[in-house]
């Protein structure tokens, strides 16, 4: 019986895509407005420049995957390939990082600056819920980059042993990191 009731309520559940499509920035800021207003019991008077404080910051602060035209991330056979195609794509690689890496920088300060803005919006106690919320997505996130599910260790056994583990793309809108 406790079976039929949980087929039917996951039967009423539209399924996620594993990878949806990014929100404009428009949307994600309004979404992700009405969050901070539920989550942090915003007023009114400070729901107007959170949400101006959103859009300015959407672009900047979304994780969206950027991925040439064409490319999903499948390996080459190496063995088949000679010497000056292995070093091509080990180049491409290294640049690909390098890109990677300053995007992230770019990201850093950009929610560096939107924290400091949003601090002045905020009461102390809505803002430490946020910040506290933070490092709790940012510690999800670490997790999931290192092979296990938030709440585990690597590999999502419960212990410091590596391995493959889940994970999916969590945070704001459905895999955005806002």
């Amino acid at each position: 019986m406790l079976c039929a009731v949980t087929l039917q309520a996951q039967e009423g559940k539209p399924e996620k895509p594993a990878f949806p499509e990014p929100m404009s920035d428009s949307l994600a800021a309004v979404t992700r407005t009405q969050e901070m207003v539920e989550k942090y019991g915003l007023t009114p008077e400070q729901e107007g420049p959170v949400f101006k404080l959103n859009l300015q910051y959407a672009n900047q602060l979304l994780a969206r995957p950027e991925r040439p035209e064409g490319e999903r991330g499948e390996r080459p056979d190496f063995r088949s390939m000679s010497e000056t195609e292995r070093q091509a794509f080990f180049q491409k690689m290294q640049e690909r990082r390098e890109e990677m890496e300053k995007r992230m920088a770019g990201r850093r300060e950009a929610r560096k600056a939107y924290d400091q803005e949003l601090e002045q919006i905020l009461t102390k106690e809505q803002f430490k819920a946020y910040r506290k919320d933070q490092r709790k997505r940012e510690s999800e996130m670490q997790q999931r980059m290192q092979g296990g599910r938030p709440g585990m260790g690597p590999g999502g056994r419960g212990g410091n042993r590596g391995g493959f583990g889940g994970g999916n793309r969590g945070g704001f809108g459905g895999g955005d990191e806002f």
